[in-house]
């Protein structure tokens, strides 16, 4: 898929804004009812209820393992720690509950 490469920015950029509004779109949904929906009013001891009171989370930091640019004025392993996390893939994983 080389013929991407050109765009990779843009792509990336429409991907965090989709994302954004898919994630906006579900936390308004789940604590403002806005918009009306299925899942509005849903009962507890339904699959599709309890999804509103369960809540798993994960992630990637740093998924394609890129290093941070080289700081040489740095004392703290090379890399500017005001500006970049540590250096490496992070995960992470988050469950709530709430009733």
């Amino acid at each position: 898929m080389d013929f991407l490469k050109p765009y990779t920015s843009q792509l990336l950029s429409v991907l965090r804004v989709m994302s954004a509004l898919l994630l906006l779109q579900h936390g308004t949904g789940k604590y403002l009812s806005i918009p009306v929906g299925p899942m509005n009013n849903a009962s507890p001891v339904t699959m599709s209820g309890t999804a509103g009171i369960l809540e798993l989370i994960g992630g990637v930091n740093n998924l394609g393992d890129k290093e941070p640019p080289a700081c040489l004025s740095c004392s703290l392993n090379g890399y500017d720690a005001s500006n970049y996390d540590l250096p490496g893939r992070f995960y992470y994983v988050e469950a709530n509950f709430k009733f």
